[in-house]
């Protein structure tokens, strides 16, 4: 019986040159096929427009303009506004100073509060902004000193929410010791 050895290990050496050849088409088809980021200059065109494509951008702009009027030619161009609802949140004596806040349950970017404070014939008057909150707005805050109340027992707190829709008013009583 004759062995052959040398046919043997001469396939396996074609097999590792096949199996190298192969991994190195892959491996250069996929470098030639992903194209590299750091080759590639981003620039910025940064010469004025040429009349053509000035007349380019204002065509598209008219189109543009065009298309939205005849998909909606009944919409109003004024939003209509409801009027918000104005809350008392907190009326508290904390110390020398009434302390009084609110919310408005809507996202208001301007508007005024105006405070006034009755007992009898006694009165104070205090203005406020509106301040917007993310998803409500809130008067910007009243600390009224207890020194600039006539005297110490019921009041009656109205505030007025003043913005471009109209105005609104929520009333609440407090005890001043």
């Amino acid at each position: 019986m004759h062995i052959n050895k040398g046919s043997k290990s001469k396939k396996i050496v074609l097999a590792l040159v096949l199996l190298l050849l192969v991994a190195g088409a892959v491996f250069a088809y996929m470098q030639l096929s992903t194209k590299n980021d750091s080759d590639t200059v981003d620039t910025i065109n940064t010469e004025k427009p040429t009349n053509e494509q000035i007349k380019a951008g204002n065509d598209t702009k008219t189109d543009t303009i065009e298309s939205d009027n005849s998909k909606n030619p009944e919409t109003p161009t004024t939003p209509t506004s409801k009027m918000p609802t104005l809350t008392i949140t907190a009326a508290n004596q904390n110390g020398a100073t009434v302390q009084i806040r609110t919310l408005i349950d809507s996202v208001i970017s301007s508007g005024t509060c105006t405070l006034v404070m009755t007992q009898g014939e006694s009165s104070i008057t205090r203005t406020v902004n509106v301040q917007a909150l993310s998803s409500s707005s809130t008067c910007m805050g009243f600390d009224i000193p207890t020194s600039d109340l006539a005297q110490n027992g019921e009041w009656t707190i109205a505030i007025t929410l003043q913005t471009t829709a109209g105005s609104t008013q929520a009333t609440k009583n407090i005890t001043i010791n």
